[in-house]
């Protein structure tokens, strides 16, 4: 008889608040008042994946004008048309732009579409473009083509994204807006065989805080999307992908609005409780709990205090 699996074993090591959410719930529904993004512009990289294409129409359902980019023009076109269908903002526009987001002149030329579409730069951007790459094994055994493009994706994508999202803006030395970007649970631990996914999406979760760090005005978050039943889930973690594939979208309409500040440059993740984080805020900011850490050895003049 095959052992029963806990669907929640690789959920509950990155719960930070005691409840716990799989489902989508009242607080960041699109349909809550409080999370209405009528008049903004959201920016959806990868957006005809899993992810993305629900994070479109959880954006477009809450009012939100939405730019959907990704590689494939046939795909993005589906998707388009299906986000469009949801949209519940007569006046709200959904545009469709083939964008292969480590090639700089291409993200030039989406900038300067959302610029000519909507006469102004966007609100928000999710940067959820990535690459599974292969199946998982030691470094030595991945092809490089599989690396770099693991690495041009999640890290180089990311940051060519975000400086253009800066730079589009009428004032880029002190840009404003949201960048949420999409991470993964795997840039906490070591998995042997995932290096190249796990180390380019800490980079990314790096720059997200950089960013935080050199432009106080602009939003900036790291989120985990949890385990989503998509076509880059291996198959390994398959009995765990229990989480609602419109959560990421969903997290991301609460992470656009002042009262999450709190969390500004840090990961979150999408199982985590928005009331709790809130009743805790002064301690998450004081003891920066959702920011990298070095080491924790003690640097410093007399070295570390070994036995102390």
């Amino acid at each position: 008889m095959a052992q029963e699996v806990d669907p929640d074993m690789y959920t509950y090591p990155f719960q930070l608040t005691k409840t716990m959410h799989r489902q989508p719930y009242d607080d960041i529904l699109p349909s809550n008042p409080s999370n209405s993004q009528k008049g903004k512009i959201v920016i959806i990289t990868g957006a005809y994946g899993g992810i993305g294409a629900a994070a479109a129409s959880v954006w477009a359902r809450a009012g939100a004008s939405v730019v959907l980019t990704g590689r494939k023009a046939d795909q993005l076109a589906k998707v388009e048309k299906e986000t469009k269908a949801v949209a519940t903002d007569p006046s709200a526009n959904i545009i469709s732009v083939t964008v292969d987001v480590t090639i700089e002149s291409q993200v030039q030329n989406l900038y300067t579409q959302v610029q000519k579409t909507f006469g102004r730069s966007a609100d928000t951007l999710i940067s959820n473009a990535g690459s599974g790459g292969g199946p998982p094994a030691p470094l030595g055994q991945i092809p490089w083509n599989e690396i770099t493009d693991v690495f041009n994706s999640h890290l180089l994508g990311t940051t060519l994204m975000s400086k253009y999202f800066i730079s589009s803006q009428s004032t880029p030395e002190d840009p404003v807006g949201t960048i949420v970007y999409i991470t993964s649970g795997l840039s906490a631990i070591i998995v042997p065989g995932t290096s190249p996914y796990s180390i380019s999406k800490l980079a990314g979760q790096r720059l997200m805080e950089y960013l935080d760090a050199e432009y106080p005005h602009l939003r900036t978050f790291s989120l985990s999307p949890g385990i989503i039943q998509t076509g880059m889930t291996s198959d390994m973690f398959r009995p765990f992908a229990k989480d609602h594939v419109e959560l990421p979208g969903m997290m991301a309409l609460y992470l656009s609005q002042e009262r999450a500040d709190f969390l500004k440059g840090g990961f979150v993740g999408i199982n985590w409780d928005i009331k709790e984080l809130e009743a805790n805020k002064e301690e998450i900011v004081e003891k920066k709990l959702l920011k990298i850490h070095w080491m924790p050895a003690k640097f410093g003049q007399g070295g570390h205090p070994f036995g102390a």
